[in-house]
C-alpha cells in the first residue's frame, strides 16, 4: 500500500508542473500546449517551463517583458509588413515654410515673388521694383544705363576765322537732346550764339524696361557774340535724342538743324539692350537758308549725343557732336 500510494503521488506533481491549484486532467493537451504558470505569457515575459514547454503562438515574434508586441501601430513606428516609416515626426513630414509636396508625392511648383529661388526662377526679391537686378518674372534685370567711350563726328559748317574752340558734355547720366542760342542780327541771320540741352536719362519701371528722360533741363555754356536778332531753340520730343547734325554755311554757320532717335529696348530677357532709331525728318530749320549745305553729321551706329563741340568767332563757325554707346548695367 506504501507503494502505491508514492508513485500516485510522483504522477500528479509530473503533471501539475509544482501548481497546486492545476488538475490533474489538464496535461492531456500534450506536451505541445503550455499550461497556465511557468509558461511563456505573450504580454508579461518570456519564461518558459524549464526550456521544455513552448507555446508554438508565441515563437514567431518573441517578445521582452514591458515591450509592445510586434504588430507595431502605423502612427509611432514602421510597419514591418510594408517598410512604411509611418507619419508621426517622420523625416518625410514638412514642418513650416513654404510646401514643395503634396500629400501624393507630386512637386508643387514655387511662386515668383515669395523671396524663395525655386526651379525655373533666376531670382526672387519680392519685390515689384523691375530695375533693381530683379524683375517681377524673376529674371535678372538691368539696373542702370552705361556710356561707352566718347566718339565724335566729323566738324562741320562754315571756313571763316576760329577764335574759340569749346568743348562742352552733359552732366553724368544726361543726354544731348536739343540745341539753342541767338541770331546773330536781322541784317544777318546767321547762327550767332549756341549752346546744348541736356536731360537726364533713366529706365522705367517695366519689363523690359524703357529708356526715358526727364527734368529739369541742362543748359551748356553758349558760346558766340552776336545775339541780337533773336532767340532760337530747337529740340527733341519726350526720350528721344540727337544723333546727327546738319545745316548750310558759307564763312560761318547760317542754319541747323537736328535729327532725333528713339531708343528702343531690344533681346531677350536676362539679355536686354538699348538700340537708338532715328526718325525718318529733321527738326525744323535754325537760322537762315544761306550757304551750301554740309553734314550730316551722324553718331556712329548704336550712339547717342552727350556733348557738343563749337568753334566760334562773333558766330558759329564749325561744329561737332560728342556721341556715347548706350548699354545696360546687369
Amino acid at each position: 500500500m506504501g507503494v502505491a500510494v508514492l508513485c500516485g503521488c510522483t504522477s500528479f506533481v509530473s503533471a501539475s508542473g509544482g501548481d497546486a491549484d492545476t488538475e490533474a486532467g489538464s496535461s492531456s493537451t500534450g506536451a505541445a500546449e503550455s499550461t497556465q504558470g511557468p509558461t511563456t505569457d505573450p504580454t508579461q515575459g518570456t519564461t518558459t517551463d524549464g526550456g521544455t514547454t513552448t507555446n508554438p503562438s508565441t515563437t514567431d515574434t518573441p517578445t521582452t517583458a514591458g515591450t509592445t508586441t510586434a504588430d507595431t501601430d502605423p502612427t509611432t513606428g514602421p510597419d514591418p509588413t510594408t517598410g512604411d516609416p509611418g507619419s508621426s515626426g517622420g523625416a518625410d513630414e514638412s514642418s513650416g515654410g513654404r510646401a514643395e509636396s503634396s500629400s501624393s508625392g507630386t512637386v508643387v511648383p514655387g511662386v515668383c515673388g515669395d523671396g524663395n529661388v525655386d526651379a525655373g526662377e533666376s531670382c526672387d526679391d519680392d519685390n515689384g521694383v523691375e530695375i533693381d537686378g530683379c524683375t517681377s518674372n524673376c529674371e535678372f534685370g538691368p539696373t542702370g544705363i552705361d556710356y561707352g567711350a566718347v566718339s565724335p563726328t566729323g566738324l562741320g559748317g562754315g571756313g571763316g576765322t576760329v577764335i574759340d574752340d569749346n568743348t562742352d558734355d552733359c552732366p553724368p547720366d544726361n543726354v544731348l537732346v536739343g540745341l539753342q542760342g541767338s541770331i546773330a542780327s536781322m541784317a544777318e541771320p546767321w547762327i550767332g550764339v549756341i549752346g546744348g540741352v541736356c536731360r537726364p536719362a533713366d529706365l522705367s519701371n517695366a519689363d523690359p524696361p524703357a529708356f526715358v528722360t526727364g527734368a529739369p533741363a541742362f543748359d551748356l555754356t553758349p558760346h558766340g557774340g552776336f545775339n541780337s536778332g533773336g532767340d532760337w531753340a530747337t529740340e527733341c520730343d519726350d526720350d528721344e535724342v540727337i544723333v546727327a547734325v546738319r545745316g548750310n554755311a558759307g564763312s560761318v554757320v547760317d542754319g541747323l538743324e537736328i535729327r532725333c532717335a528713339s531708343i528702343q529696348t531690344i533681346g531677350m530677357a536676362e539679355a536686354y539692350d538699348l538700340e537708338p532709331i532715328p526718325l525718318m525728318g529733321w527738326e525744323p530749320l535754325q537760322g537762315s537758308m544761306g550757304g551750301a549745305p554740309f553734314g550730316p553729321l551722324v553718331c556712329p551706329p548704336g550712339e547717342i549725343a552727350t556733348g557738343l563741340r563749337v568753334q566760334t568767332s562773333s558766330y558759329l563757325n564749325q561744329i561737332q557732336l560728342r556721341c556715347q554707346a548706350l548699354d545696360l548695367i546687369y
